[in-house]
């Protein structure tokens, strides 16, 4: 039988270690990465978020891929089975998050969306910003 994740919001250094770290289970740290940058970006718009991950883009192609409308975002096989119901496309981040922003306007949009795809590869800026503020919030806030 499933348990409900527990849920926290705005714990001091010692709380999280108390009442999350010490009993090794799932929990989910509400407003734990409120103030990086790509949380910002995304409360303003989906323009700005779009524009600053663009920003960060290395250019490496990543897998994307595109379902019709119709399969309401379901990457699965075709009707007779004969093959799948996306488009499979290797092509630079920014190009997706176009694609993305542009199928966004349709009343009746095709899905996009990555697969798959590593970070540190291509949003390498973006990774190690995150795994810098991530050390620094354990070194400095959960000492013991």
């Amino acid at each position: 039988m499933s348990q409900p994740i527990a849920e926290f919001s705005g714990l001091a250094p010692e709380a999280i270690r108390r009442d999350v770290l010490s009993h090794y289970r799932p929990a989910i740290l509400r407003g734990l990465v409120a103030d990086w940058p790509a949380v910002r970006h995304a409360r303003e718009s989906t323009a700005a978020i779009a524009s600053y991950l663009a920003g960060l883009d290395s250019g490496r192609d990543v897998d994307a891929v595109l379902t019709p409308p119709q399969a309401n975002g379901r990457i699965f096989y075709n009707a007779d089975l004969s093959g799948f119901n996306f488009l499979r496309n290797r092509l630079p981040l920014t190009q997706v998050i176009e694609q993305a922003l542009r199928y966004g306007a349709f009343e009746s949009a095709p899905a996009v969306a990555v697969r798959s795809s590593l970070i540190d590869e291509c949003l390498p800026v973006f990774a190690a910003a995150k795994a810098q503020s991530l050390r620094a919030f354990l070194a400095k806030r959960l000492q013991r």
